[in-house]
């Protein structure tokens, strides 16, 4: 797959708009737009660790060495995953890191549980 392709997948799993991801990303709506609409087959490293950060995947799954998760959100938990986005935009650095690493533990806890039943 090219990275065009990656990526709109991502966005389509996470039910993210191109303004949502941008501003997650911290990158202009016009950098995503651009990326989609040119079918770019790769991006700037600094693109795509912003890219990464932002849509909370890794490198590896943007550059198509990892396989895509199966989907695990519930509706409900897709809406709260939009309001996240829009709330990041307004974030901070630091703010956003401390949302992401609080999100890592509760993923963590999710994977224990499951793993305990």
């Amino acid at each position: 797959m090219y990275f065009y392709e990656i990526l709109q997948q991502i966005l389509d799993e996470k039910h993210l708009t191109i303004p949502q991801a941008a501003r997650a990303c911290g990158l202009p709506d016009g950098t995503i737009r651009s990326i989609l609409s040119r079918k770019s087959k790769s991006v700037t490293i600094e693109v795509a660790f912003k890219l990464s950060h932002g849509l909370g995947v890794s490198l590896e799954r943007l550059n198509g060495s990892e396989e895509a998760p199966p989907p695990v959100l519930s509706e409900d938990a897709s809406k709260k995953l939009e309001q996240l986005a829009e709330l990041a935009g307004r974030l901070t650095e630091e703010e956003w890191k401390q949302v992401m690493d609080y999100a890592e533990l509760l993923l963590a806890a999710g994977q224990n549980r499951k793993g305990g039943r």
